[in-house]
């Protein structure tokens, strides 16, 4: 539960959030696996679970979003540098 927890709260960190929600998954179905077995102690194994699962979402969802504001603000720039040039061009 605890590197689940830490991998949203740190979804932010390129690298550190996808090791600590892979962990947090592992460890949280192996947690599922020994509450079944058991008998108890399987809340805090799924909430890791869900957590590692949401974090790694979250991630997917925001590196999309910022790859999409990253290409329109190149095309834009391309768009501003072109208008520029056009017009030294016309200004010679």
């Amino acid at each position: 539960m605890v590197l689940g927890i830490l991998s949203l709260v740190l979804f932010w960190v390129p690298f550190l959030n996808w090791i600590l929600a892979l962990l947090g998954i592992i460890f949280g179905a192996i947690g599922m696996a020994k509450g079944k077995r058991v008998g108890k102690g399987r809340g805090m194994a799924m909430a890791g679970l869900i957590c590692g699962i949401l974090c790694i979402v979250i991630s997917i969802v925001s590196i999309l979003f910022f790859v999409s504001k990253a290409k329109d603000m190149d095309r834009e720039l391309r768009r501003e540098i072109e208008r520029q040039e056009q017009q030294q061009h016309e200004a010679r």
